[in-house]
């Protein structure tokens, strides 16, 4: 039994009671066990992302887990950087197999990719093992406008919504930039430093906003984001931290509040990689809030925020963060439901995309928790998407998407549940 072993079972599964089963299981050794906490602590960054070395030997991780263990340590805690840092690791690496050492790429990168996630080994052991990385997450305005409470409120601070990924930072890990799910984004050295000057003068305890730039789609965003190339390591500069909330050691601050600190900021602070997002208040009136909206799309954004006048900021998802951003029309925006897959294999296209994308096979469960879905998806893709995505394979493979769809069919033959239309919305591979 090895963390091979389980990677293998966990990949050859998709649900999510026997992803439980399995980990259940393997979790009984206490070397696995380390290896997870390793690999899925949000709060230990290796500063790393691939283990590489030129040959390959007989052990298993488990075989030199002290050895492991202290070369970990060394790099969270940064003893170990740069270049000495990767001749190190492929010093250690070589005496491992390959299937071990793509597995320490996994550790690196904060993810076994088995479908598998903090919460998930947690409900396994019954406990709370592995800290959660969360930020505010919002809920759809459309949603909300149903819901009986809608009345009681009467205003928002409203928002630009941008089309961007998430960067969030927060005093624990104070040398990087994380992703909304906790994983580090490494190459944007030039704005932690900004943000660290920011935070001493104004005693901040965490910092969120889009990385962005007017002129860059989002597709190149989110691949100039995730890339470790030189080339793209020189564009991430060309990419803005956008920010929007923020929030001040020792002290809950009230939503005027910290919009009030955002517009100190926004008209007298001047950073080279850091703009301040500027807020409105608006009514909760449902036509008042499309065409606020509607300036915002014809600017070239992609919707509207809502923000509560009560809560400032709040973890995980609610309804004290609200979005909205029509879909075509408001048509589609009513009679559509949108969900949020992971992507698990690809499919040549055919005639013009021939050599490119042709469709995504995308699965996982539906916001209701129960129903796993597996469907293919070919639509909503631009010519440039079509050709990055499937000349990166690699990257995009285990990435979220967010489809829209008409229904949910199932097979007759297989019981197994798919659904029908689907359309991407967008890809973000760093969650």
């Amino acid at each position: 039994m090895n963390i091979v072993n389980l990677v293998e079972e966990l990949r050859k599964t998709k649900g999510k009671k026997d992803h439980i089963s399995i980990l259940q299981k393997y979790l009984k050794d206490e070397k696995i066990k380390a290896i997870l906490w390793y690999c899925y602590n949000p709060f230990v960054k290796f500063y790393i992302t691939k283990a590489t070395t030129s040959k390959y030997g007989k052990l298993h991780m488990e075989d030199d887990f002290e050895g492991l263990e202290k070369l970990l340590k060394k790099l969270s805690s940064r003893q170990l950087s740069g270049k000495m840092a990767k001749e190190e690791v492929a010093l250690f690496a070589s005496k491992f197999t390959k299937e071990d050492v793509d597995i320490l790429t996994c550790i690196f990168k904060k993810s076994l990719e088995s479908g598998i996630a903090a919460k998930t080994i947690n409900a396994a052991l019954g406990e709370e093992y592995i800290p959660m990385f969360e930020v505010q997450l919002a809920n759809s305005y459309m949603d909300f406008k149903s819901k009986k409470k809608t009345s009681k409120v009467k205003r928002f601070w409203e928002s630009v919504k941008m089309n961007g990924i998430r960067g969030y930072w927060i005093e624990n890990t104070t040398d990087v930039l994380n992703s909304r799910k906790g994983l580090p984004l490494y190459g944007f050295d030039h704005l932690v430093l900004e943000i660290q000057q920011l935070a001493d003068e104004y005693n901040l305890q965490f910092v969120d906003g889009e990385l962005f730039s007017t002129t860059i789609p989002f597709h190149q965003i989110q691949s100039i984001v995730m890339s470790e190339k030189n080339d793209d390591l020189k564009r991430k500069k060309e990419l803005k931290l956008n920010i929007f909330a923020l929030g001040v050691k020792g002290k809950n601050l009230t939503t005027d509040e910290m919009v009030s600190l955002i517009e100190e900021m926004r008209i007298n602070e001047h950073f080279k990689y850091l703009e301040f997002v500027k807020y409105g208040e608006i009514e909760n009136d449902y036509e008042k809030i499309k065409e606020k909206c509607q300036e915002y799309l014809e600017e070239g954004q992609e919707g509207i925020m809502l923000r509560s006048v009560e809560m400032a900021y709040s973890f995980g998802r609610s309804d004290d963060l609200l979005k909205y951003k029509p879909i075509m029309d408001v048509e589609m925006e009513e009679n559509h439901k949108i969900c949020e897959l992971r992507i698990t294999d690809f499919k040549e296209g055919s005639g013009w995309c021939q050599g490119s994308l042709g469709s995504l096979r995308c699965c996982g469960y539906l916001p209701d928790g129960e129903t796993y879905v597996e469907t293919w998806c070919g639509s909503g893709f631009d010519e440039d998407e079509r050709k990055e995505i499937w000349n990166n394979r690699e990257k995009y493979l285990g990435g979220e998407i967010e489809l829209k769809y008409a229904t949910i069919t199932t097979n007759s033959k297989t019981g197994n549940k798919s659904l029908e239309f689907p359309i991407k919305l967008c890809i973000k591979i760093d969650r």
